[in-house]
């Protein structure tokens, strides 16, 4: 057996919980959406290019009316096409939709932080009733240890008093049950 004083039964109880661990990760998991919250507030910037490659096969010509002459003549070549463009987006007014994003997302962070003070809290007291409850089945096996003995000489004594002739066997019957109901309560006190 270990010996345990009440501090350090509520320290290992809180550091082997897992229902506080469970709660520590809810913490973390509201301050990581309070933190991707906020970045809805900063503006958002895309970037994007493109390049295309245009092949003409055949010369081309252009001519007006029944002109023999052609106005201009494209001559076989390849045209090179390259496209890029940035923007930046900043939303001016969203109907205050990420100031309560942001407030939501505090009030959810402080909600977890409240819920693992209350499990802490629980887990405090239960580890304090269950040590406090050990105190008092100990104590209660001493008490019965006495009882036990002081109710053994009681039934000497009655059994003696019957031989005598000063007592009944009525008499001695209810010391015995007496006797047997104390056994009773040890043995629950033992389970």
């Amino acid at each position: 057996t270990q010996q345990l004083s009440l501090a350090d039964a509520v320290q290992l109880g809180l550091k082997n919980n897992p229902q506080l661990k469970s709660a520590q990760a809810k913490i973390a998991a509201a301050v990581a959406q309070s933190a991707a919250d906020k970045d809805y507030l900063l503006p958002s910037a895309k970037l994007s290019a493109g390049y295309s490659r245009y092949d003409v096969v055949s010369p081309f010509a252009l001519s007006f009316g029944g002109s023999s002459t052609p106005l201009f003549t494209l001559e076989p070549q390849v045209f090179n096409s390259y496209i890029g463009s940035a923007s930046i987006n900043e939303s001016l007014f969203s109907g205050f939709k990420l100031k309560y994003l942001r407030q939501s997302a505090d009030f959810l962070q402080q909600a977890a932080k409240a819920d693992a003070g209350k499990d802490k809290n629980d887990l405090i007291f239960s580890i304090v009733e269950a040590y406090y409850n050990i105190y008092k089945i100990e104590a209660s096996k001493k008490l019965i240890a006495q009882s036990l003995d002081q109710n053994a000489q009681h039934v000497k004594e009655v059994h003696d008093f019957l031989n005598q002739g000063l007592a009944t066997s009525n008499d001695l019957w209810k010391v015995e049950l007496q006797q047997s109901n104390i056994q009773l309560s040890e043995m629950d006190v033992e389970t």
